[in-house]
């Protein structure tokens, strides 16, 4: 009944049960009370990014005919740069979202009765069927109800000069804080008590960031800086695209604020406006106006004091946060949906009849957001770990407890609890060791919402190194998010560990493939925590001519190296998976597997092995080699550098960590010969080498095999060997998204790049962090 009496006299706006255009299907649920327009709705459908507005400047900020102007142009500006504007309003009491005809708009803008709104009128509105323009607070929550989560305005409300007497706060404010929009402003107006406004938010868990390089203070609305240091600032619409994702994924219930500092050739002098705004209080003090009345004879002085020019700049302002806020709705699309869709026709069709009412002279863009360059700006990414992330619980038992017999009852220790996961640790390594160079890494898994998974991805955030965008918040109920418990003894050495992995070998594979196709990363990591068809959906994508990834693979453990098995890679040099980072026990259950699954007895992987030419001379080589450096022993006399080369068709670049022995490169390579050009021996490398009988466009194949002595490391200092190979896996991704032409020398560079992994993982070691973040100052990284 209600529903029904309210939407009685409404002509060309329609409730949500709209009979309209191609059965459209909302999968979003929105308040059914609410008048969405056609165009609205067709976006909802589409999955395109929408932009709310406000109407208040319309109905009372503005004089006719200059508000519809500025009206057309937003909204023009909108869908100029791909996406869909949603005015917001009430027409004859209905809460209306997107205007949808242009009468509607010309009666809004040129009618004296429509009411100021606000969230304490919106019923009187309603139960008295009025017009109403929306502010902040109201456009909040039309726009929430509506399922829109970016909304683009002039300037923010706040706390009024004196309010600690006249407790005259913006209605905005109490909106933010129980309200999940995103308000794109020039910063609060410059007549307020900007530092009180910014305390308040704070209070009510206000996210509040200002676009700029880092200590950019918090514009004044008419002036681009307040001298109010902002809490945050972003530099690209991704990056505000990321905070409104994440603040959605957990469900915080808040809306936040992305400050945007007027262009310079529009904005007003700061000196200028503050002498005006002291002046002007004063004279209210001399004049005793207070309270209510006090605003708008501030800004009537403004507005004297600027020959007018205070309301025209309002203009420029709502024009410039409407550019960026529909940069950052089409990056929040793309984290929710993976794509931007191309606009309607019927879109296309209004953008070119509203395009007469932007200013010729309006050139926005140019002043408007700092891009970085392509590989680091908006979705890409320099680097892309796939795999776990997990709660870890770390157990150290005391030296006195170290005995047989500690599997058998309770034992003293200390005990922590971490995130972690050998994706989480890798990808951690590499955005420590890269943040010098601006790299970007993004790690993609998945966590349980039922069971604190979205804690897990705030306190990466808070973190503030990696990029956790494209850890997937899974609310099918099925799986727990990961856990990791290890046991080490008093020297840290792992005694013992049980993993619950279940959700990672569930990860849904378009969420991996959408992933991919998003960060176009040059490099990809994925651990065997991950299930065989997530395997499968990697080497897949990455060798998509729009992605063309190097692929590298972290075992991870014993027991899980041997899903690798249970596929059918391809073989050089067309080869599924690049590099890979084994130890020596899993390198040996990565042959035993292989083995067992006949692997090294398919046709294409006879002709590869054939082709290597590994010949007596190669094997003396290698036994000279384990003589002269007893860190090679083990690896010539056990026959792990058969094994080695038995992989080498499937995986031809392997690292094989050996702990204090150091690591092993071995690699099978199409032009041995160039390689070798860069071999010294001077340097501390261990070098023993094939040439292959087969040639890849001219050049010969061929093996080398190298060995770097380890990063020496009192045993002392050593905390505990938890997440060394993870950060030797992680720097070395680092080191490859940063230049991987080291991989095909044999001399300095390779030599650095392997070492700087090395030395990374002994101040891992030596730490009580899973990946040390001392990574960072490092110069070793």
């Amino acid at each position: 009944m209600w529903s029904n009496r309210i939407f009685s006299g409404c002509s060309k706006l329609h409730p949500i049960s709209i009979r309209g255009r191609r059965n459209i299907s909302l999968s979003r649920r929105i308040n059914s009370h609410l008048s969405i327009s056609e165009e609205v709705q067709q976006a909802f459908a589409d999955k395109k990014p929408v932009v709310a507005l406000e109407s208040t400047i319309i109905t009372h900020g503005l004089p006719y005919p200059e508000n519809i102007k500025m009206a057309q142009q937003v909204e023009a500006i909108i869908r100029k740069n791909g996406a869909v504007p949603a005015t917001t309003a009430f027409i004859k009491g209905v809460p209306t979202v997107g205007l949808g005809s242009a009468s509607v708009l010309e009666y809004l803008a040129s009618t004296k009765d429509s009411k100021k709104v606000s969230r304490r009128d919106i019923p009187y509105v309603v139960a008295n069927k009025l017009y109403g323009g929306t502010t902040i607070a109201s456009t909040m929550i039309l726009a929430h109800m509506a399922g829109i989560k970016v909304f683009a305005t002039g300037g923010l409300g706040g706390v009024h000069r004196g309010a600690e007497i006249t407790m005259d706060i913006s209605a905005d404010l109490e909106e933010l804080g129980r309200t999940p929009v995103a308000v794109v402003c020039a910063g609060p107006k410059s007549i307020l008590d900007i530092s009180k406004t910014m305390e308040y938010l704070e209070t009510k868990g206000v996210h509040v960031s200002t676009m700029g390089d880092p200590g950019t203070n918090i514009p004044g609305f008419y002036c681009r800086d307040s001298g109010v240091s902002s809490p945050y600032n972003f530099s690209t619409p991704y990056d505000a695209a990321s905070v409104i994702h994440a603040g959605h994924q957990l469900e915080l219930g808040s809306g936040s604020v992305f400050c945007v500092p007027a262009p310079e050739d529009i904005a007003l002098d700061s000196k200028m406006i503050t002498s005006v705004i002291n002046d002007a209080v004063k004279a209210a003090e001399n004049a005793g106006i207070f309270g209510k009345d006090i605003t708008p004879f501030l800004l009537k002085k403004v507005w004297e004091a600027t020959n007018g020019k205070s309301l025209t700049s309002n203009v420029g302002f709502v024009l410039n946060n409407a550019y960026v806020a529909t940069q950052i709705a089409k990056e929040l699309n793309k984290l929710e949906y993976g794509i931007v869709p191309e606009l309607s026709e019927e879109s296309k069709r209004q953008e070119l009849t509203d395009e007469n009412f932007i200013p010729s002279n309006l050139d926005l863009q140019p002043v408007i957001l700092k891009r970085d360059n392509q590989r680091n700006s908006g979705d890409l990414v320099d680097s892309m770990v796939i795999g776990g992330l997990a709660l870890d619980l770390t157990c150290k038992f005391q030296k006195a407890s170290t005995n047989k017999s500690f599997f058998r009852t309770s034992n003293p220790g200390k005990i922590e609890t971490s995130i972690g996961g050998v994706g989480y640790n890798v990808a951690l390594a590499a955005a420590y060791s890269g943040k010098k160079y601006d790299q970007k890494t993004r790690l993609v898994s998945a966590v349980s919402k039922k069971d604190g998974g979205a804690d897990v991805i705030r306190q990466i955030q808070e973190l503030g190194h990696l990029d956790s965008a494209g850890v997937l918040i899974d609310d099918s109920g099925e799986n727990m998010t990961a856990r990791y418990i290890a046991m080490h003894d008093d020297t840290g050495e792992l005694v013992v560990a049980c993993a619950d992995m279940d959700i990672l070998e569930n990860i849904n594979l378009n969420h991996i493939e959408k992933e991919i196709k998003r960060g176009k990363p040059s490099w990809i990591i994925f651990d065997s925590n991950i299930g065989i068809e997530s395997f499968k959906k990697i080497m897949d994508i990455s060798k998509d001519d729009n992605i063309n990834a190097k692929v590298g693979f972290e075992p991870t453990s014993v027991p899980k190296v041997a899903k690798l098995a249970k596929v059918n890679l391809r073989v050089f040099p067309n080869n599924d998976i690049d590099l890979s980072t084994p130890n020596a026990l899993e390198l040996d259950q990565m042959f035993t597997t292989f083995h067992e699954n006949d692997r090294f007895d398919v046709d294409n992987w006879f002709p590869v092995i054939d082709s290597i030419g590994v010949n007596e001379d190669f094997r003396n080589k290698l036994d000279f080699m384990a003589k002269t450096n007893p860190d090679m022993s083990e690896f010539v006399t056990t026959g792990m550098y058969q094994q080695a080369i038995h992989m080498l068709p499937y995986i031809p670049n392997l690292l094989i960590k050996n702990g204090s022995k150091g690591v092993v490169l071995c690699q099978l390579l199409e032009d041995i010969d160039s390689t070798l050009d860069s071999l010294d021996p001077k340097l501390p490398i261990a070098t023993a080498f094939c040439r292959g009988s087969a040639t890849i466009n001219g050049k010969h194949t061929g093996v080398l095999i190298q060995h770097f002595p380890a990063t020496t490391v009192d045993t002392g200092k050593v905390v505990s060997v938890t997440g060394a190979g993870d950060t030797f896996c992680g720097v070395l991704l680092s080191e490859l998204s940063k230049n991987p032409s080291w991989l095909l020398d044999s001399g300095k560079k390779k030599l650095d790049a392997v070492n700087r992994a090395q030395a990374c993982a002994a101040l891992t070691i030596q730490s009580n962090e899973a990946v040390s973040k001392a990574i960072i100052e490092s110069r070793a990284s």
